[in-house]
């Protein structure tokens, strides 16, 4: 299930508030935006975190981050969209039956190193190319095609797909997960699979898409983070994170034209996938969207502090 949430404090609340809470009368129209997938697996990396092993009972070694996030979202997708339920099953005999986390990852292990293992069962990991290509071999295995976009400074070598050119942004990022895409990013050291993003909101009172000092900023800490002050508002993404070093919520910044994630590093690579819809499906969601659009313009003058990450103001 995708959750899409925006926390409004509402009339009675906003009076009990300003009993307690004098300062309250000036918050009760802010809306903090954001949306997770709760479904979103978040497996280990490692082998010997599964019982009984994997299959072929392979050591993977340090490297298998990319598989496995890769997992997640293939995973994802197979429980959202009824038609890509392939995407978390292998061939036995001759029918499609779910398989075990650890298994599919060995797959797309291979998908992405042709040939893996070899000599050695340490997994050598992948470079982006490889990691692209690889999920659209897994995808094309079992008969499926998905709609595979990236994000990066240098040009992959790959001669399909939907490629954009230039650094990671929040805003990308954003909108990928806001039209149901699943997306994966790299730091130069490893993958990880998003599961969310969360903003700070304001109050663009002068509707100029940037916060000034005279506009109302909403910092409650609803969702017990480490939030900034009043005129630094924030952004995060919440990580599912193969190695568990950075699950959970990292705040988001960009500095120095490069997008930087928790601890994890500035996102060297985003990716993202989703299913290509029938042509009918495609007439449906456009009167979605036309009608979504219209709904946004009744919602007045609030904005959506996630086009905005602090330090990128322009």
């Amino acid at each position: 299930m995708v959750i899409r949430r925006r926390v409004r404090i509402g009339p009675c609340v906003a009076a009990v508030l300003c009993c307690a809470w004098p300062g309250a009368a000036a918050y009760a129209s802010i809306i903090a935006p954001f949306k997770v997938y709760d479904t979103m697996p978040d497996n280990s990396q490692y082998n010997d975190a599964y019982d009984p092993l994997p299959t072929n009972g392979m050591f993977w070694g340090n490297r298998m981050c990319g598989p496995t996030s890769a997992k997640n979202s293939m995973v994802w997708l197979a429980e959202t969209f009824e038609d890509y339920r392939k995407l978390k099953q292998q061939k036995v005999g001759d029918e499609w039956v779910d398989a075990r986390h650890p298994d599919l990852i060995e797959e797309l292990a291979t998908c992405m190193v042709p040939g893996w293992p070899a000599s050695q069962n340490d997994f050598p990991g992948v470079d982006d190319d490889e990691f692209v290509a690889g999920k659209r071999r897994f995808a094309e295995a079992r008969g499926l095609t998905l709609d595979i976009k990236w994000m990066k400074s240098t040009s992959l070598n790959l001669d399909w797909g939907t490629e954009i050119l230039g650094e990671p942004t929040w805003s990308w990022i954003k909108e990928q997960i806001d039209e149901d895409e699943d997306i994966e990013i790299s730091t130069p050291r490893h993958w990880v699979t998003l599961s969310g993003y969360m903003c700070e909101q304001f109050d663009d009172a002068n509707d100029n898409g940037i916060w000034d000092p005279n506009e109302d900023f909403w910092d409650d800490n609803y969702l017990d983070l480490p939030l900034g002050t009043a005129g630094i508002y924030d952004c995060f993404l919440r990580i599912n994170d193969p190695a568990d070093g950075s699950d959970g919520w990292q705040v988001a910044e960009t500095r120095d034209g490069k997008l930087y994630v928790g601890p994890l590093g500035y996102i060297e690579t985003a990716v993202s996938e989703s299913p290509i819809p029938e042509p009918c499906s495609v007439v449906v969601w456009s009167l979605f969207g036309v009608f979504g659009m219209a709904l946004r313009w009744r919602q007045g003058k609030g904005k959506l502090a996630g086009g905005f990450p602090r330090h990128e103001r322009v």
